[in-house]
């Protein structure tokens, strides 16, 4: 398993020069010409599966998750070779299955939490999807995605677009729930490190990220 921190290119202050001497450390983040904003993570997510068609083009399975997730590497990918159909796969940690989106299509909601945060939501309907917090594909789904992107409609949500809108378009079939779902592969944040117990005894978030990357 290969860990590698995709970014964009950040100038705000001196996140740059900090990018720049953490590659020079740790010799692991591919930095692309994509500014960073929430605006671009679309194109950020395709420009990922980009660099694997190009640099790993031997590689069988990709894992996309956000730099707050806590995996357990090892046993994810088990569960995913051991499907029903391991080259033609999209797994991911917690699925949306009635989507809505407010009406930027930002935003990804169930639609039973949007009506109970009564937010104001699009009147088109969805396809089910799922959080690409943290999601694990097939390299030939990867493919797919990155060039369905260039002759699609691109919405800013990374969720809808890839694993809701062009899955259903290209017809890549379902979305599998990761083993374990939520407690392989969770999404964290300080305020609920009580709850989150993936057998790392470190107290903080940093500290049970960390060691997650090192187990593997």
């Amino acid at each position: 398993i290969k860990v590698l921190f995709h970014v964009g290119v950040d100038f705000n202050g001196d996140r740059q020069l900090q990018l720049e001497e953490e590659f020079q450390k740790h010799k692991d983040l591919v930095q692309v010409n994509i500014r960073e904003h929430m605006t671009n993570l679309t194109n950020r997510m395709s420009d990922e599966f980009r660099w694997v068609e190009n640099y790993c083009p031997n590689v069988e399975f990709i894992m996309h998750q956000h730099d707050d997730v806590v995996p357990d590497l090892w046993a994810i990918a088990y569960g995913v070779l051991h499907s029903n159909e391991p080259f033609r796969y999209i797994g991911c940690g917690e699925q949306i299955k009635h989507p809505v989106m407010n009406r930027e299509e930002t935003m990804v909601f169930e639609k039973k939490r949007a009506m109970s945060l009564g937010l104001r939501v699009n009147p088109h309907r969805y396809p089910k999807t799922c959080l690409s917090t943290c999601i694990i594909i097939s390299r030939d789904i990867a493919r797919i995605l990155h060039y369905g992107t260039q002759v699609s409609r691109a919405l800013n949500s990374t969720d809808m677009h890839f694993f809701g809108m062009l899955r259903e378009k290209y017809q890549l079939g379902e979305i599998n729930e990761i083993l374990g779902g939520n407690y392989m592969c969770q999404h964290v944040a300080k305020r609920r490190m009580k709850e989150i117990n993936i057998e790392y005894p470190q107290n903080t978030v940093e500290g049970r990220i960390a060691a997650a990357y090192r187990s593997e």
